[in-house]
Parts: structure tokens; C-alpha cells; sequence
């Protein structure tokens, strides 16, 4: 333990202040357990984690690894962060599952690794047009993509499947807006979803602003969803 002293002094004299076993310093007698934790599971391509170090025991230096992947190509330690730093921000580039392993380490010695198996997912990211695709999870976006519009007088047709025999596709709708009728009803521009691989299936329903969709889950012998848009002239 440590004892503080502080004097003051000026015209008038001086004063101190003496804090005895102020301040407690541990003995370091253990190499770290190396653990963390981080604000988010899934992201878009281009996505940034924030990771914050957990480990005990008075680390000093830290070594993060991802994979699979190639640094600066898949992702990259991004926000003057590298695989060294204490709490490193990485940006994840392209999409699939990446563990995220940390070794840390203090005067004794080296932590056993510490590492999530998948611990970010980032997601596919498709634009509306036509296709047909099997995946599991993905983002799809109009055919403006996430950062523009849809043109006018598009006529598409995207079918997705699931990947795994029995699964069936479920869409949830975080963001919706097509040019719906305000003066009569009805829509000028419109999605349509059918329960099934192409246009033959049974319409689940017909969607613009009057009536957003929410979730939407394939019941069929597939698993698919078929999406048709159309947009007017205008």
C-alpha cells in the first residue's frame, strides 16, 4: 500500500494532506483469461463491430484474429485500431460467419485463446431484379440498392429458396414504400408474393403503402417465396 502526501503553500503559510495506505497495488500472479464482448451479432457488408476486452488480471498487450478471411480484403481493423489495440473496431466486408478469436497477455505470460465461433454474421445483400436464389439470411433491397430508388415501369421476379431441406423462407419487412393510388386506392406500383417457386403458387398477397407487409412465411412443399414488383411509368 502506498502513502499519499500533498502540501500546499502560498503567501500565508503552507498545508498538507496525508492519505495513509491510499492507494493498493495487487501483485499480478496469473496470466490473463482472456475474454470480450461486442455490440452487434449481424451487419450488413461493410459493417463495423466495436469490441471491448474483458480480461483479467492486468493485461498488456492484446492479439485479435478473424477468420476465415483475409485481412484488408474480408475485413479490416478499421477507426486507427489494429489487431493489437485493447478494444479494436473491425469492418467486416463480405458475407459469412467469422469467428473472432483474442490472446492476451500481461508480464506472467500468455491467455489460452479465447474464441467465438461465429461470432459475426454478415448478411448477403441482394438488389431486386430477376433471379432465383438459395440462402439462408440476406438483405434484400430494391433495385436502387440500400442508398437509391426503384425506376420506373420494372417488371421483376425474384424467387428464394432455403437452404436446408425442410426450412422454410420467412421475409420481414424492416423498410417499405412504393408509390401507392392516394386519389381512388389501389397501387400503382406493387409487390406480390406467392407462397411457392414461381407465379403458379398460391398469392399470398398484393402490397403497397395502403398495406405495407410485415412477415411473410413460405407454407409449402419448397419452402419458397416468389416476389413479383412492378412499378409504373412515372
Amino acid at each position: 500500500d502506498y502513502t499519499i502526501s500533498l502540501t500546499v503553500t502560498n503567501v500565508s503559510g503552507e498545508d498538507t494532506e496525508l492519505k495513509t495506505n491510499y492507494i493498493a497495488v495487487s501483485a499480478i500472479t496469473d496470466v490473463p483469461s482472456a475474454n470480450f464482448e461486442y455490440d452487434s451479432t449481424n451487419v450488413n457488408p461493410n459493417g463495423i463491430v466495436h469490441f471491448t476486452d474483458l480480461s483479467n488480471n492486468t493485461p498488456d498487450t492484446w492479439e485479435w484474429t478473424v477468420s476465415p478471411g483475409t485481412s484488408g480484403v474480408d475485413f479490416e481493423f478499421v477507426e486507427s485500431t489494429t489487431s493489437s489495440s485493447q478494444n479494436p473496431a473491425i469492418q467486416f466486408n463480405t458475407p459469412g460467419s467469422f469467428d473472432v478469436q483474442l490472446v492476451s497477455s500481461n508480464v506472467l505470460g500468455d491467455s489460452d485463446p479465447y474464441n467465438v465461433i461465429d461470432a459475426v454474421t454478415v448478411n448477403a445483400v441482394y438488389n431486386m431484379q430477376n433471379d432465383t436464389i438459395t440462402t439462408c439470411s440476406g438483405t434484400l433491397y430494391d433495385s436502387g440498392g440500400p442508398d437509391g430508388d426503384y425506376g420506373s415501369s420494372e417488371s421483376y421476379t425474384f424467387t428464394i429458396y432455403p437452404d436446408q431441406t425442410g426450412a422454410m423462407v420467412e421475409l420481414e419487412f424492416i423498410s417499405f414504400s412504393v408509390e401507392d393510388n392516394s386519389y381512388s386506392g389501389g397501387c400503382y406500383d406493387a409487390l406480390a408474393i406467392y407462397d411457392g417457386e414461381d407465379i403458379l403458387a398460391s398469392q399470398i398477397g398484393t402490397y403497397c403503402d395502403e398495406n405495407p407487409p410485415t412477415i411473410i412465411t413460405a407454407n409449402n412443399g419448397t419452402g419458397a417465396l416468389t416476389l413479383v414488383f412492378n412499378s409504373d411509368g412515372t
